[in-house]
């Protein structure tokens, strides 16, 4: 039995991480520390094995690092750290202490991903020519009581979004030649940025990914441009919809073939606790969840997104 503390009160401990834990035998949630609290020394000291941090942003390697000097495996909310350096010194630290540290990249779990990773298999996956990925989020209005919409760092869409949709576009197709982004605060009022756009280019295949905070009717998940067909995934996972028990919105793939024949597939709201499940498979042989080179590149290309938005010019992957 793995016991677990969690860092944070707010909607990811108790949408996403608390019910997961709850459907899991091999965990048990015994302390919780919310963010606001100053980092009291019993939590620290307290018999737990494995700290899920869900604090704001810019509290993740402080949180994570006290964690690990206090002997816990730690699973940490995206973005991971907001630099490479302090992703390089967790992982240090946990090899010297003999720990794991796991990003939780659950959206790798999502029906629509599951479905594209399957669809993407080797034999297809050269014949892929265009992929745009899209995780809209319509925000009427700018709550400034809020730490994610207000000027600290790693607040704003950005930090928010593109961890996720990054990793998925790393899981199956690698590291990039060139990233060019633009990351923008598009309200007058918006302390924090609310619309980024990735470019991602590889050999023969162009990425692009984004988020928009403005669009009430939310862009196609993903478009998939392939030889031979089209694949375009509507709406986003369900998940969050089942679990408040309200009505669930449209969530479904359509290919798209030469013959104008077309294919339709309705996904069911993802299961999160499936990262537990397997989470503790490598835990319990002391191992790495997430490999950690996936971990790295996800900051990588997140800090050269930021500087290709900022100096307005594409990034060589090679030069990170």
């Amino acid at each position: 039995m793995i016991k677990v503390g969690i860092i944070g009160t707010g909607l990811s401990a108790n949408t996403f991480h608390k019910p997961a834990i709850e459907l899991c035998d091999n965990f048990k949630l015994t302390n919780t520390l919310s963010s606001k609290d100053n980092m009291p020394s019993d939590f620290y000291s307290a018999p737990f094995d494995l700290a899920v941090i869900t604090s704001p942003n810019f509290l993740h390697y402080k949180h994570a690092r006290t964690c690990l000097e206090n002997g816990k495996h730690v699973l940490l909310e995206k973005p991971f750290t907001l630099t490479l350096k302090e992703a390089e010194i967790l992982y240090n630290i946990a090899e010297q202490k003999n720990l794991t540290i796991n990003p939780y990249f659950n959206r790798r779990y999502d029906s629509d991903f599951l479905y594209l990773k399957k669809e993407l298999n080797p034999k297809t996956i050269k014949s892929v020519k265009t992929f745009e990925s899209y995780f809209d989020k319509f925000i009427p209005d700018i709550k400034h009581t809020k730490w994610k919409f207000l000027d600290l760092p790693g607040s704003g869409l950005f930090h928010d979004i593109s961890p996720h949709i990054i990793d998925q576009a790393l899981f199956i197709f690698g590291t990039p030649r060139l990233i060019s982004a633009e990351i923008r605060t598009l309200k007058k009022k918006s302390l924090s940025n609310d619309y980024f756009d990735i470019n991602m280019q590889y050999d023969n295949l162009i990425v692009r990914l984004g988020s928009n905070a403005h669009n009430i009717k939310l862009r196609d998940r993903f478009r998939v441009g392939m030889t031979q067909k089209s694949i375009v995934t509507t709406g986003l996972d369900t998940y969050e919809q089942n679990f408040k028990k309200i009505s669930l919105m449209p969530y479904f793939a359509e290919e798209f073939s030469q013959a104008n024949e077309t294919q339709k597939v309705n996904f069911s709201p993802a299961v999160y606790s499936n990262f537990y499940a397997d989470l503790y498979k490598k835990l319990s042989k002391n191992r790495f969840f997430i490999e950690i080179e996936d971990c790295l590149n996800n900051v990588k290309i997140m800090n050269s997104c930021v500087i290709s938005s900022t100096k307005n010019k594409a990034i060589s992957y090679q030069s990170i």
